[in-house]
């Protein structure tokens, strides 16, 4: 795989990452920030040609560059998929200065020109105040809560004490009998009602005089019936002065006299409506940010749809390859990888490609990689490995050249040229090699070290030229199997512990084989994440 620093995303790839609801950069090891979307120049207020070039520093608060230096260097140091400071308070810098409260993912992206990390941030400014306003909320409801039980004993004392202390209260105290009148109200209920005193609303019925919707009348009275007579933060709907809801949350309990019979009912009262128009604000958040992933997963599965309906089928894959396994498992739902089979003037052509990336970047490289090679087949002169590469690498040039970018993507590949009749193989490779294995015994053919694309050191590619015997096997590959990490000390399955997996199984029919190699990999993975796209394609000489 393959990147410069002077990265610029094709035109689908940039479409793709304006649709996502975060913003997005792309950083490289020295912490130079070199793409970002127009959600993330939102976000910090920057345009492109103003951020691209700079440090990333540029969007952290000075008191905290130093820590957040030591973290990007620790993420260096052990590069996986994160969020970045996890537990802490995050805070991006904007243009002005200004700070705004952030999430941050990390995500790697390893290249043989070295260390790159997406950025994916999230403006968390709303929820942020969102939770911070329902905390407040629950602690002055527990405060109150609290604070009224500690005054029950000495309320009893005296009445008039009693009262004064309720009149300081914003919530509301209240006392019913057993039909449902009110018997006393804290003075703090007034500022619901239109009464002007107290004793204006004593007796009266508080179903039909205070209830929102009296239908629910008896709810709370069931709920105190299953709760042992005493109830904590049960939410109600009280009328306010304009018939309005108001939302409350209450502590209520059975009022019982000396024989332990219910003889009315006595709580407070706390207005929640803030904190329920905080809570509801908070779902429909909630819920656009489901809508936005759905869309996203949505977009990525009619992607896989449409890279499928570019790869060779298994019926035409059947019809010229005659005896042949194929493993193909993508990291993600699309697929870095392809393969490709056609069959012109006597000759089968067939290969294996692993583009730059993989996921999403990797399978547009991939619309382009099959395309380009199908073009380069049914154009070439002659059946000759080598000059389909050297056409393939022109087109990749010429392409991004097109548009002004002269950069590293591209793609790895190994390409055959099998004559039907005289049983002679053509291979040529750029950065993939040849496996033919004849009796037990292995031979492994090369490839070109350049990849299809822009490269500093250009060779032309090389070609072999290999006399294949009825039951050959050939096999090509990407380098996914071979990196995956796993076993006892988790490392990498590595290329000669799968060139000796080639060898074990190559006694054994073609669809044998796959089963050998698909259950090794998972064994060796043992339920960790997969690295990379994995691709093996291996074809019996019939």
């Amino acid at each position: 795989m393959y990147m410069t620093h002077q990265l610029e995303p094709t035109i689908p790839f940039e479409l793709l990452s304006e649709a996502a609801p975060n913003g997005l950069f792309l950083v490289d090891k020295n912490k130079t920030i070199l793409y970002l979307n127009s959600k993330a120049e939102y976000l910090f207020q920057y345009t492109k040609d103003e951020i691209v070039g700079q440090n990333v520093n540029v969007l952290v608060p000075d008191k905290s560059k130093k820590k957040h230096n030591s973290m990007t260097s620790d993420f260096f140091s052990k590069p996986a998929e994160r969020p970045m400071g996890r537990g802490m308070k995050v805070y991006g810098k904007k243009r002005n200065g200004e700070l705004f409260p952030i999430e941050i993912g990390l995500k790697p992206v390893s290249t043989d020109r070295g260390m790159f990390v997406i950025v994916s941030v999230i403006d968390i400014s709303v929820r942020v105040s969102q939770e911070a306003c329902i905390k407040d909320y629950n602690e002055r409801l527990q405060a109150s809560i609290k604070k009224v039980e500690e005054q029950r004993n000495n309320l009893r004392l005296s009445e008039k004490k009693y009262e004064n202390i309720l009149a300081n209260l914003d919530d509301v105290y209240y006392r019913t009998d057993n039909e449902h009148k009110l018997l006393f109200a804290s003075p703090s209920a007034l500022q619901y009602t239109n009464a002007s005193t107290v004793d204006e609303i004593i007796g009266k019925n508080i179903i039909d005089t205070f209830y929102y919707d009296p239908s629910k009348r008896f709810e709370l009275l069931e709920a105190l019936q299953n709760n042992n007579g005493r109830i904590k933060n049960y939410e109600v709907v009280i009328k306010g002065k304009h018939n309005e809801p108001i939302d409350f949350s209450t502590n209520s309990h059975f009022i019982l006299d000396k024989d332990n019979k219910i003889i009315g009912v006595e709580g407070v009262l706390r207005n929640i409506s803030e904190r329920k128009r905080s809570e509801r604000q908070l779902k429909k958040a909630t819920k656009r940010i489901v809508e936005a992933h759905q869309d996203i997963t949505d977009s990525i599965s009619f992607a896989k749809t449409i890279q499928q309906s570019l790869l060779p089928s298994h019926a035409l894959l059947r019809k010229f390859l005659k005896c042949f396994f194929l493993i193909d498992i993508p990291r993600d739902t699309v697929s870095g990888d392809f393969y490709y089979v056609n069959q012109f003037n006597n000759h089968t052509i067939f290969a294996v490609a692993d583009c730059t990336g993989h996921g999403v970047p990797g399978a547009m490289l991939t619309t382009l990689g099959i395309t380009f090679l199908h073009d380069a087949v049914v154009n070439c002169e002659k059946s000759d490995a080598a000059t389909i590469l050297e056409t393939l690498r022109t087109r990749f040039k010429k392409t991004f050249k097109t548009f002004g970018n002269k950069n590293y993507n591209g793609l790895d590949i190994g390409l055959c040229c099998f004559n039907n009749i005289s049983y002679e193989l053509n291979f040529s490779g750029a950065f993939r090699p040849l496996v033919v294995m004849r009796k037990g015994q292995l031979s492994k053919y090369g490839a070109t070290r350049n990849p299809i694309g822009y490269y500093p050191n250009e060779v032309p590619f090389e070609n072999h030229k290999i006399n294949l015997k009825k039951h050959d096997s050939i096999y090509l590959f990407t380098d996914g199997y071979a990196d995956q990490f796993g076993g006892a000390n988790d490392r990498k399955f590595g290329n000669m512990r799968f060139y000796d997996l080639l060898v074990s199984a190559s006694d054994k029919p073609m669809q044998q084989q796959k089963h050998a190699l698909l259950s090794t990999f998972e064994s060796w993975k043992d339920g960790q994440e997969q690295i990379d796209d994995v691709t093996v394609l291996g074809i019996e000489v019939l």
